[in-house]
């Protein structure tokens, strides 16, 4: 029975091991933003300027009515508009930010985990051992 040392390079390991550590981290904090995230709205906010039924209105001659808040989201992979009431702004647009961030911090984590999990590679082929 024989073992097949692997090549090992202690400081290439001390701060491959640094590197797992400091990105272990970076996903705690991450996936603790995640969690405590407050309620969201689902889409994203956007500005709309209309036109009116008045035929002799000057919005048919450049200036448009507007701007309204409009919400624009996906479902079932069907794009939609929703127009906002104006009570109800203040809320959905923070609530839009909110998932926006929501988001952004889950590709964020995504990225993260693709990272750990490419060093744990690098790590098990710097101390795997062959047995033979």
């Amino acid at each position: 029975m024989t073992v097949k040392p692997a090549p090992v390079d202690p400081t290439a390991l001390s701060r491959l091991r640094q590197q797992l550590h400091q990105l272990g981290q970076q996903y705690a904090q991450l996936l603790d933003r995640l969690v405590g995230v407050d309620e969201m709205i689902l889409g994203s906010c956007f500005e709309v300027y209309k036109t009116c039924s008045k035929p002799n209105c000057c919005c048919h001659h450049g200036q448009k009515h507007g701007p309204f808040l409009a919400l624009t989201f996906s479902i079932a992979g069907k794009v939609r508009h929703r127009m906002v009431r104006h009570a109800d702004q203040q809320m959905v647009k923070r609530g839009a930010r909110i998932y926006k961030d929501f988001q952004t911090t889950r590709r964020q984590l995504r990225r993260v985990g693709r990272s750990i999990d490419e060093l744990l590679d690098r790590l098990r082929s710097a101390q795997a051992r062959e047995y033979v």
